[in-house]
């Protein structure tokens, strides 16, 4: 694995994080060409304080309490649980009132940085009569307030962190509550709006990469006296290969403009990411495909880019959710009305 020589220092106040949002997906894209674990640690480094990016204030002012996160420890975003993975909503952790803070008890599921995560941005109940995500508020927690419970091994992403924990009677002050209490569903959508922009350029890096591989191999490797690239059944793989990751290429820097500039991105970063993460898989395949029995082993990378690919079509919410995601924003807009929020 080569090692991506890239500077991102645009315009940015934000210590050692200084790039603007599109700057910062094509900054995804390089790195996930050789790497698709460059973004998922990335992505939680990049988001989880969102203190220079506009949202609902904080219960407070920004204190060092919130800021400490900057550059100086792993962060880890704690949503998803056993029994709530897209219904985010039905959460159980609970956050008990207690003097001027509260009392944190639950387990999260499939969090990302959760073995080595030095503060943790975490969703609880603080309002058990409240069902839904209108009850939830989130909290940053350090490292130490959590047990990690289990370290998973997956498909794909080998060198990325993903770990079961364990929540004990933790106690937090008013001071690390983000936002208001009870508007953590809020928090929680603002990160995955942009969230799913990176995986969309993680899934268009990781198709990449795939695409030259193929590429490659194809201007190289001689069947019938002649190179494989010179036959049209090829040729067509690599046509649509290249067509795709264009189109998905496109809407994900469409997702990451309007972000910047401030526009609703909701509706745009769905379909970014649906159409990214569906690229990255058939481009994979397609790739291995013309690769042959080579591309079914490891002496080539592409077999990783698969097994690497398809995770996009589930973090951050499946393909599925996204398709609802789009589908509720069209008919919203068409009746004159906000379209309800889905995770």
């Amino acid at each position: 694995m080569t090692t991506p020589k890239i500077a991102i220092i645009i315009g940015s106040t934000r210590p050692g994080r200084s790039a603007d949002t599109v700057a910062r997906w094509v900054y995804d894209v390089a790195t996930d060409r050789d790497d698709a674990t460059f973004e998922v640690l990335d992505l939680i480094d990049f988001d989880l304080p969102m203190l220079d990016e506009p949202m609902p204030p904080m219960s407070g002012e920004v204190t060092h309490e919130h800021t400490h996160v900057w550059g100086a420890v792993i962060g880890a975003f704690a949503l998803t649980e056993p029994d709530s993975g897209s219904d985010a909503g039905a959460l159980r952790t609970a956050a008990v009132a207690e003097g001027d803070g509260w009392r944190i008890t639950g387990s999260k599921q499939w969090i990302t940085n959760g073995s080595h995560a030095g503060t943790l941005l975490l969703f609880a109940r603080t309002d058990p009569a409240t069902e839904g995500p209108r009850g939830v508020s989130a909290f940053l927690l350090d490292g130490d307030q959590v047990e990690v419970t289990r370290e998973e091994e997956k498909l794909g992403l080998h060198s990325s962190s993903t770990a079961d924990v364990r929540i004990e009677g933790a106690y937090v002050g008013r001071e690390r509550l983000l936002h208001e209490e009870r508007k953590g569903f809020t928090v929680a959508m603002h990160a995955l709006d942009g969230g799913r922009i990176g995986i969309a350029a993680q899934a268009v890096g990781i198709a990449q990469a795939a695409f030259d591989a193929a590429r490659g191999y194809a201007l190289e490797r001689r069947q019938f006296g002649t190179r494989i690239a010179d036959f049209q059944a090829i040729q067509f793989k690599l046509a649509d290969m290249s067509m795709e990751i264009d189109a998905a290429r496109w809407l994900t820097y469409r997702a990451a403009w309007l972000k910047q500039h401030g526009h609703p991105h909701t509706a745009e970063g769905a379909k970014a990411k649906l159409l990214a993460s569906r690229t990255a898989v058939r481009v994979t395949q397609e790739a291995i495909q013309v690769l042959g029995g080579y591309g079914y082993t490891r002496e080539f990378p592409v077999e990783r880019y698969y097994r690497d690919a398809k995770i996009t079509e589930i973090y951050e919410g499946t393909s599925e959710i996204q398709r609802l995601v789009i589908a509720r924003h069209i008919l919203a807009q068409h009746e004159g009305r906000v379209a309800p929020t889905v995770v």
